[in-house]
């Protein structure tokens, strides 16, 4: 059986296609945005920690080399040196453990084995340190140049691969910042692409959906206007299982009905014609007998006419009869009365 929709489906199915594909746009854009938002955060966050971090290693680094500028300075008070002397130790082993929390937080193996170089310099340089102190605490904080000569230009090194790393931590973020950016754009780029896509493609349906509706329409219209000029042959496509198609299928069924109506009156009319012809021909014999009629019934008035004279003139003549019977009656009347009296005087 083949599966058809009509037009209020069709139309609904569109609509309920677009609102879909709305809101598929919508939460894909949230989504993603979300996405995307939460690891940048989370990666800038990262980022800004170890950033964080590098310098706060780099001023507690700087803060243990002016710890022990002050230790040779000021070193010759057995107080000032053990306060300087701790806070120098105290410095050091912060530069070491923020080292050590920042190695597995490095974003790439350069910046790690940058951090391992300045770590291992930073080792070195403590030993230098401790070996120039040792001296210097026994000679009672006096030969400071002897210590400071010991470890002079050495935490030039460790100084150096510090701010390095302080530098390309700073690029990494900022690149990370870019990228983090770009890949936003590229993400809101892509959905947009699809979005547009689907709404290019939601737009060709409904498209050839309403070129479809509007040729079938259009057939119709035309199919009307050939039966207005007077073909009742002419059929609409009653194929499709849609609204118009229904409307076809009743349209084809009324011509058919009206076709066999006028079938049935011109069958009607034929035989009225014929009947009418019949009826002619008759009315044409009746009023050959009626001329006929007439003529007799002329032939019968005159007829009529002269036996009437004829009666008048019998009648006339038994007049003039009656009047000569009286006369002679009157006149044997007379002769009879004359014969008495002849009769009478024979006597």
């Amino acid at each position: 059986m083949r599966f058809t929709l009509t037009i209020r489906a069709k139309i609904y199915l569109l609509c309920t296609i677009y609102s879909l594909a709305g809101l598929a746009t919508a939460e894909l854009l949230s989504y993603r945005a979300a996405a995307a938002s939460e690891r940048d955060h989370a990666a800038m966050e990262a980022q800004f920690q170890s950033a964080d971090m590098t310098r706060q290693m780099q001023l507690a680094f700087k803060k243990q080399v002016q710890e022990w500028k002050d230790v040779l300075l000021r070193g010759s008070a057995p107080e000032a040196l053990a306060k300087y002397r701790d806070g120098f130790f105290a410095d050091e082993e912060t530069v070491r453990k923020l080292a050590a929390e920042l190695d597995p937080r490095m974003p790439n193996a350069d910046l790690r084995a940058l951090l391992g170089r300045f770590r291992q310099a930073h080792q070195t340089l403590g030993e230098d340190y401790r070996a120039a102190l040792g001296p210097f605490v026994k000679s009672g904080g006096k030969n400071f140049q002897a210590a400071d000569q010991a470890v002079k230009g050495k935490d030039r090194s460790p100084t150096d691969l510090l701010d390095e790393l302080v530098v390309k931590i700073d690029e990494v973020t900022t690149a990370s910042i870019a990228a983090g950016a770009a890949a936003e754009k590229r993400d809101r780029s892509m959905v947009l692409t699809a979005a547009t896509v689907t709404w290019i493609a939601l737009f060709v349906a409904a498209f050839f959906m309403a070129r479809n509706i509007a040729g079938a329409l259009r057939g119709m219209v035309a199919s009307l206007h050939q039966i207005a000029g007077g073909d009742l042959t002419c059929r609409v496509d009653d194929r499709r299982g849609d609204e118009i198609g229904e409307m076809g299928r009743a349209l084809n069924g009324t011509m058919e009905h009206f076709r066999e109506a006028l079938c049935m009156i011109t069958a009607n009319s034929q035989a009225l014609a014929s009947c009418s012809e019949e009826l002619a021909a008759i009315s044409k014999q009746m009023s050959a007998n009626a001329a006929e009629a007439n003529s007799e019934a002329l032939a019968v008035s005159a007829g009529a006419e002269q036996a009437s004279k004829s009666i008048q003139s019998v009648a006339a003549a038994s007049d003039e009869m009656n009047a000569t019977i009286r006369e002679i009656a009157r006149n044997s009347s007379d002769a009879a009365r004359v014969a008495g009296r002849a009769v009478d005087s024979a006597q």
